[in-house]
């Protein structure tokens, strides 16, 4: 029972209560420009985090470069969400989201002043004019974060890894630096209605250079991604007990 009201409350916290959220988000804006804003889209992801009884441990920052790269991430939980808000986006300029975020009263706008980039997926003319936006901001030595999978995988794993971020990286000639999220699945299944406290990690890899690549490497590299995402997810979960 216990489990069910928490997954209730989670979900009334963070996705009932995102018009108000996003209402804050633009007024803090508005008053102290995008560090203001950004401390507002944080509050609501901290609030959250404790609603769901999250222990959060962050490591690997150190390896995140200072100039334009690529974090290319794993979801697979309405949870990891909170993880991308509170640490992810903290160490990115800018991010990509789903064109069904602007169903959301008022989440175009917050989008557009947190630099996220909305466009809609299987549309394959505005996904290209979507990459060219953000390569050139790489390009000009903005970070990056963006999904490996594309979608979030409802099956716990890691899925299939896109191109799209290794082709950004590649074009801009930066390094893409792998981000896994652990333990969100285990607390809060795809899916499901129950929701338990727990451990849950981030952790960014070294930087993976794309040096002497073509776009013809893409998908080869977004292998080699996904590989380490893996490998990093499973060694915090080992060190972390996450079952």
């Amino acid at each position: 029972m216990r489990e069910r009201i928490r997954a209730c409350h989670f979900v009334a916290q963070y996705f009932g209560g995102v018009v108000g959220a996003n209402r804050r988000i633009l007024r803090a804006y508005e008053l102290g420009g995008y560090e203001a804003g950004r401390a507002a889209w944080r509050k609501r992801a901290e609030r959250a985090l404790e609603i769901a009884g999250g222990d959060l441990h962050v490591s690997g920052t150190e390896h995140i470069p200072d100039g334009g790269c690529v974090l290319v991430y794993n979801e697979a939980s309405l949870l990891d969400l909170v993880l991308l808000d509170l640490v992810v986006y903290d160490h990115a300029d800018v991010g990509v989201g789903a064109e069904v975020y602007r169903r959301i009263p008022l989440m175009a706008e917050v989008a557009e002043k947190m630099g996220i980039v909305l466009f809609q997926r299987g549309n394959r003319e505005e996904a290209g004019l979507m990459l060219d936006r953000v390569t050139g901001w790489v390009s000009e030595g903005r970070r990056l974060a963006m999904g490996g999978e594309g979608r979030m995988s409802k099956d716990g794993g890691v899925g299939h890894f896109k191109r799209g971020g290794c082709l950004v990286a590649i074009r801009g000639a930066v390094p893409v630096v792998p981000v896994a999220l652990a333990g969100a699945p285990e607390m809060f299944p795809f899916g499901s209605l129950r929701l338990s406290p727990g451990p849950l990690s981030v952790t960014f890899g070294e930087p993976m250079s794309t040096e002497g690549l073509t776009e013809e490497d893409a998908p080869e590299l977004a292998q080699r991604v996904r590989e380490e995402v893996v490998r990093l997810r499973e060694q915090r979960k080992a060190e972390l007990g996450i079952a």
